[in-house]
């Protein structure tokens, strides 16, 4: 049930372009689950059986404190059922999607949560702390991935890629691993650092 996917990894100074698909069964279960919790709120609200209107008469600072409590678990259990809803509608989307890596961009197709390109020349790639060239290949290999952040993107553009394929950390850093190598060194060079926003 996952979109087809091309992915090549090519010479570490010219990677070519690859895809990576978004997982749709993966997109379904998250969307389910939140359905399912955000269904589970609401339908605890209904079945409360409060006389709102004695509660108002006899004890206003009840009546309030109930308000508001139904008032928050109502305005999650929507939430979840709205985000559900669009994992679910990203499961079932017509269109191809998935995120595109190419030397000029990173572009994630995510239907419902939109089409979004970030230029390479704009990501920062950088570890938390100093890390010397020669442990690059170490560090990518040992699965510990740099933090790949835009200034537009308030998350780590990683992160993103996880949460919308099937790929576990090892593997992604294997297909990245040019591209994130690249990074590195132009974010050492320009001397810039990811900010944790």
């Amino acid at each position: 049930m996952t979109d087809q996917s091309t992915t090549t990894i090519s010479v570490e100074n010219h990677p070519l372009p690859l895809r990576l698909a978004v997982d749709r069964t993966r997109a379904m279960v998250r969307g389910l689950w939140r359905c399912v919790c955000g269904a589970l709120l609401i339908g605890l609200i209904l079945a409360i059986d409060l006389d709102w209107r004695l509660l108002w008469q006899a004890q206003k600072a009840s009546f309030l404190a109930f308000g508001l409590l139904t008032a928050l678990v109502a305005v999650a259990g929507f939430g979840l059922l709205t985000y559900g809803a669009r994992w679910l509608l990203l499961a079932a989307w017509p269109s191809r999607m998935g995120v595109e890596v190419s030397p000029m961009q990173l572009t994630m197709r995510a239907g419902p949560f939109g089409t979004e390109t970030y230029a390479w020349r704009e990501i920062r790639v950088a570890y938390d702390e100093e890390v010397d060239h020669a442990l690059w290949d170490v560090l990518l290999d040992d699965e510990t991935l740099p933090r790949v952040r835009h200034p537009s993107c308030h998350e780590d553009l990683v992160v993103r890629i996880q949460r919308l394929s099937a790929l576990q950390t090892a593997e992604l850093a294997a297909l990245l691993k040019p591209y994130l190598k690249r990074g590195l060194a132009a974010s050492s060079t320009d001397g810039t650092r990811p900010t944790n926003a």
